[in-house]
């Protein structure tokens, strides 16, 4: 663990802890089930609180996954948040060896909001670096971890005309049956997106597979 890693991260939770709101927070918990406690701060004024610190984080131009590490290992959910958001601001200079960081994440401390931004930076390693697919990716399309399935359905709902849908197929197709909620969501999520750049793919590809009716629902609605 690195000094410096280890000093900025202390400095990130003196300052989200001097914006501790109460109140805020157990609307913020209400939210997501009471599954993760909060420190009450809303987006914006979080983004905001560390938006210098952050900055000076990606000097370095590479994530700091001691800082990650020490984010995740608290148990409040803005700390979560921060260190995704830290990712983010650096994803330009995510290398393929990084999948196996995000895929720890992944699976560690899981809820949508989290898993859907890290989705984001597993596309962006896939695209950089098309062969994580068939190293990494392809592995999570049946895993025991709902959280990992959900991430091999969405993370090319950027690529637009670059999507595998080959891929896309398969993923989909192994996927189909499932009475998760966020299975579903997620595979009429990742037509409909796909659907912006490739409508009568989407349509066919509905017309030919036997979905579950969220996911037809949601993989139509901007189409038809």
């Amino acid at each position: 663990m690195k000094p410096a890693s280890i000093a900025i991260f202390e400095l990130v939770k003196t300052t989200l802890h001097e914006h501790k709101n109460e109140e805020n927070a157990r609307a913020m918990e209400a939210y997501i089930k009471h599954l993760f406690p909060f420190l009450g701060i809303k987006a914006p004024i979080r983004k905001e609180a560390v938006k210098s610190i952050l900055a000076e984080l990606k000097r370095e131009k590479k994530v700091d996954w001691d800082f990650v590490d020490l984010c995740y290992q608290q148990p409040e959910r803005e700390f979560h948040y921060t260190a995704c958001d830290h990712i983010r601001s650096c994803q330009r200079y995510l290398q393929q060896g990084e999948i196996e960081q995000l895929k720890k994440l992944i699976t560690t401390h899981s809820w949508w909001e989290t898993v859907d931004t890290l989705a984001v930076e597993v596309g962006v390693i896939a695209a950089k670096f098309p062969t994580v697919k068939s190293s990494h990716i392809q592995q999570w399309i049946t895993h025991e971890h709902m959280w990992l399935r959900r991430v091999s359905i969405l993370f090319q709902m950027r690529q637009k005309e670059k999507t595998d849908t080959a891929f896309l197929t398969n993923v989909i197709e192994s996927n189909l049956g499932s009475k998760e909620f966020f299975i579903n969501k997620a595979i009429g999520w990742a037509l409909r997106t796909y659907g912006d750049t490739n409508p009568e793919w989407v349509i066919e590809f509905c017309d030919n597979h036997a979905l579950a009716a969220l996911s037809r629902k949601e993989a139509l609605r901007k189409i038809v």
